[in-house]
């Protein structure tokens, strides 16, 4: 294990169990050698006493450090007014050029005056101190570094200097992917469902299975969140039994992107009453109305894309491998646009983009507007 580690990324589920997994394979939990700091309670300095300290009874002292935001762009993390040793940080050209002349300056650009001269052994400038790369270079092999950043740029310097002296796990959910690295992460999340139910003893067949990801999406933390309610709805039924689509519908929430689509359908349909209902719902649980215009764009799109595939005499399986589809997607889609040709499917994409640009413009409301393209 490297004694500096950068865990980052958008898929929660797997950043937090690669977090867990290092902190038991350190014996973090309950340790005295433990620290926990993030962006509320960061103190560089402190963080870099700690790294210094020897561990007490134990191997390795353990920092944890999560959304400390050292990872941007920029590495400026002077805090403002926060006070080091009983000096101020300074943060401003006019605090610098105060009445205090070349003394304040110096502090300010982290020259080499030390933040307490009477004590010895914490010689050691502001700049320093606050210089994330300075703080985090040359740890002992006492210490064990961990961040846990949600926002991460890789030109930041202290992405540079974990990937030359640490380790770096980065995490992605499958819907940020594409190609055949999307292909190999979506089989990867299908046969990591299937285990956790076959862990629990239930047993599901694969179009099942692909069902429910299809309501829940690819996203493992709110997937595993599904998988457990629905092992639990089953307590009371035979372990023999296998699960079925209606105890999946019984049970688990849909995500908004299947809530658009369903309402999608109800449309090309003509079942507009079921359409604006489910509008409605979106309304009130707050979904930001961009958003539902900018999926209802999405599955325009994909619904245009297949009916052109067919009007040029596609097979299903060229379809797949040119939209980047799955079959039962194609499926699905195939079945929304049965009856609907492409004309009708690019005006509704056109009128998409009209209202949008009302919206922009300031000419309609964002709520009127998606009750109009349901109409």
């Amino acid at each position: 294990m490297k004694n500096i580690i950068l865990i980052y990324g958008n898929e929660e589920y797997l950043k937090e169990k690669k977090k867990k997994e290092l902190l038991k394979a350190l014996n973090a939990e309950g340790s005295i050698n433990f620290n926990s700091f993030s962006d509320e309670n960061l103190d560089l300095l402190e963080i870099r006493r700690l790294i210094d300290t020897v561990p007490l009874f134990e191997e390795y002292r353990k920092i944890l450090i999560s959304d400390s935001g050292l990872f941007k762009k920029t590495s400026a993390n002077l805090q403002e007014g926060q006070e080091i040793e009983g000096e101020a940080v300074m943060t401003s050209p006019e605090e610098s050029l105060s009445d205090n002349g070349q003394d304040n300056k110096d502090r300010a650009t982290g020259g080499a005056e030390s933040v307490d001269a009477s004590s010895g052994n914490r010689a050691k400038s502001l700049g320093d101190a606050y210089d994330p790369t300075e703080v985090f270079s040359d740890i002992p092999e006492t210490a064990v570094v961990i961040f846990v950043e949600n926002n991460v740029s890789q030109a930041s310097p202290m992405f540079k200097l974990v990937k030359k002296q640490g380790e770096i796990f980065k995490f992605e959910t499958v819907e940020t992917k594409r190609g055949q690295e999307r292909r190999i992460s979506e089989t990867e999340v299908r046969n990591w469902a299937a285990g956790m139910f076959k862990a629990a003893g239930r047993r599901i067949d694969g179009p099942v299975l692909n069902y429910m990801i299809q309501l829940a999406g690819y996203d493992m933390e709110n997937l595993s969140g599904e998988i457990e309610k629905l092992i639990s709805y089953m307590l009371d039924k035979p372990e023999k039994q296998k699960i079925n689509i209606d105890d999946i519908n019984a049970i688990c929430s849909k995500t908004l992107s299947d809530r658009v689509f369903v309402m999608l359908e109800s449309r090309m349909k003509g079942r507009t009453g079921e359409a604006l209902a489910m509008l409605e719902e979106l309304f009130a649980l707050k979904v930001p109305p961009m958003k539902t215009l900018y999926l209802l764009t999405r599955h325009y799109n994909q619904a245009l894309a297949v009916r052109e595939c067919q009007d040029a005499r596609m097979s299903d399986a060229q379809i797949c491998a040119k939209t980047e589809m799955k079959d039962w997607q194609l499926r699905r889609i195939k079945e929304q646009t049965s009856g609907i040709s492409a004309g009708e499917i690019r005006a509704a994409l056109e009128n998409c983009a009209d209202m949008e640009y009302k919206i922009k413009r300031g000419n309609m409301s964002e709520r009127i507007a998606l009750e109009v393209l349901m109409l």
